[in-house]
């Protein structure tokens, strides 16, 4: 579980992306439209959330589109989450109720790049810390 001390929205939905690519999502629903629904329980700040976001194109988070719900308990966010699938049901809009897709996204993991000098010119090998 993370803890953090008074976290803006938009490093509360970075959070929670970071948790999703890393498989810690209780649920997680895929809509149309490169859409995502996410259930995730006392994950964060002892906290429940329903997170739906965007992907972009290259596979990362699209901050833009994204929107939570936070709650003090699971039940309550499951509540929620399911009153949610059951809308994109109705809707048309659901396209995997248990989805996998688009997890494990390159831009969060991997490497960090300190700096941009290198001891080598070629641009695909990367210097360990």
């Amino acid at each position: 579980m993370l803890i953090a001390m008074e976290m803006s929205e938009q490093q509360i939905a970075t959070q929670l992306w970071e948790l999703e690519n890393d498989e810690e999502a209780d649920r997680r629903a895929e809509l149309t439209g490169n859409q995502f629904l996410s259930l995730f329980t006392d994950k964060l700040n002892d906290r429940s959330y329903v997170f739906r976001h965007g992907v972009n194109e290259t596979g990362g988070l699209d901050l833009g589109d994204a929107e939570f719900w936070e709650y003090e308990t699971g039940d309550e966010a499951e509540r929620v989450y399911a009153q949610l699938l059951r809308q994109a049901v109705r809707s048309g809009r659901l396209v995997d109720p248990d989805s996998d897709s688009e997890l494990g996204d390159f831009e969060t993991t991997g490497p960090e790049l300190r700096g941009t000098a290198s001891d080598t010119d070629d641009p695909l090998v990367v210097e360990e810390p």
